[in-house]
């Protein structure tokens, strides 16, 4: 997992404070993006600075997950599995039940994400976990850049998630009684 600074105060402050050498002039934040010559790389309209995903965000990502989706992570990795041939030999030597295990684990995260949607630290903490899990991985073939293709996938399976949350309440609204 990443993590971003916020520069505190400017150069001249850092240059007129020579008696404080070993001060760091960054904060260590896993939310805001790296800034460089006081520049960020990325700007935000958002007013909730303090989470990286905007309120209707958290509101739309809650109702995709209201009923229970205990295949989902399942359809990301077969997903990828499906995309990637060296994925594939990784599954493959991972072994079916260890396979198995994993995607049972993406799916735990994701709903563990999804419950502590508001707090951005646990999120954090869990995601932490669950890449830590993936160290020993590698062995059996798992590539960092594996991470890649999974937010990719977890992305197109919420949008699933949420076109079908979208055509269930269009159904209702349009004809309630069927």
């Amino acid at each position: 997992m990443r993590s971003w600074s916020v520069n505190i105060g400017t150069a001249a402050d850092k240059e007129n404070d020579s008696d404080q050498k070993d001060v760091t002039w960054a904060v260590k934040c896993p939310l805001i993006p790296n800034t460089v010559n006081g520049l960020s790389r990325s700007k935000s309209l958002r007013k909730d600075l303090s989470h990286p995903i905007s309120s209707q965000g958290r509101e739309i990502i809650l109702q995709c997950f209201e009923n229970p989706h205990s295949e989902f992570g399942n359809k990301v990795l077969q997903r990828i599995f499906e995309k990637r041939a060296d994925y594939q030999k990784y599954v493959y030597t991972l072994g079916k039940e260890r396979a198995y295990q994993m995607s049972i684990r993406l799916k735990d995260l994701v709903e563990e994400v999804v419950s502590k949607i508001f707090d951005p630290d646990h999120i954090c903490s869990v995601s932490r976990t669950y890449g830590e899990e993936h160290v020993e991985l590698k062995a059996y073939g798992f590539k960092p850049d594996f991470w890649v293709t999974i937010a990719d996938a977890i992305t197109v399976e919420g949008v699933i998630l949420d076109m079908a949350n979208h055509q269930v309440r269009f159904h209702t609204v349009t004809h309630p009684y069927t």
